[in-house]
């Protein structure tokens, strides 16, 4: 069974706050998460169709707002073209139907377009197995990522990917404490691959060395191409996936350790 949401990633506005937080390790008191579906298999069969509902924001250092006209497609990884599309109403919802004569779950992404932002892509932790209300799509422009990197210590260059990297449990709750690789990466001195972890309030945290409450990680520099993502805990390895890494947008991910709770 598929995690309850597809993805939800932080966004891209609390990029305009203090860099370095003092509070950068997990809180003690922390609620454990639940790894139970840890090496569960992953579903082999999926409706017909899969129908994914979301809503796309606009993302700025002043906050997030619904984004209307924004393009929605989905995809197969395997490539070809979009599989179905639909365009962001005023409140930002779309919805995607996604014919499954083969009943197989839907490995692939979606991607988004909207004029005068960079496009953003979204991929789930493994392929989608079930229907789905929960599929956000986060956008920005060029001077807000510009911002994202200036606040996060590192030169971002336009020839490398950046992702924004969800480390949930089996239940789709956010994972403290958890460490994010991702693989290959760049040995470029002026261009490091760049893990930064991103405290509460969205802000990122470049003394943080795991993920914070929010679980989220930005990874900058990533080389293009297929690239690995995977996300540790004490010891337990996450379900580690493959997306596509492309220059000048933004990809969205989430991890998990396996098929959890719908």
């Amino acid at each position: 069974m598929q995690p309850r949401s597809l993805l939800w990633i932080v966004a891209l506005g609390g990029c305009g706050g203090d860099p370095a937080r003092p509070d950068a390790e997990p809180m003690p008191d922390a609620t454990p998460p639940d790894l139970g579906c840890e090496g569960a298999a992953v579903p082999t069969t999926a409706p017909d169709p899969i129908v994914i509902n979301g809503q796309a924001y606009a993302s700025s250092p002043l906050g997030q707002a619904d984004l209307e006209g924004a393009l929605i497609e989905a995809f197969q990884a395997s490539g070809g073209g979009a599989l179905f599309l639909d365009s962001s109403d005023a409140d930002g919802l779309y919805t995607l139907t996604v014919t499954n004569a083969a009943m197989v779950p839907l490995d692939g992404y979606l991607r988004g377009r909207a004029a005068g932002f960079v496009d953003t892509y979204l991929y789930p932790p493994f392929p989608l197995a079930q229907d789905t209300d929960d599929a956000p799509l986060m956008f920005a422009t060029e001077d807000t990522l510009g911002q994202l990197a200036f606040t996060s210590g590192v030169n971002q260059s336009p020839s490398l990917g950046l992702f924004g990297v969800l480390v949930q449990d089996c239940v789709s709750n956010p994972v403290t404490g958890a460490t994010v690789t991702v693989s290959p990466v760049s040995t470029d001195p002026s261009f490091e691959t760049t893990v930064v972890y991103v405290a509460e309030g969205n802000f990122p945290d470049i003394a943080a060395t795991a993920t914070r409450d929010i679980g989220v990680a930005f990874v900058f520099n990533v080389p293009l191409g297929a690239t690995v993502v995977d996300a540790e805990l004490n010891g337990t390895s996450f379900l580690e996936h493959a997306v596509t890494s492309r220059a000048d947008v933004v990809t969205t991910t989430a991890v998990a350790p396996g098929p959890g709770i719908p």
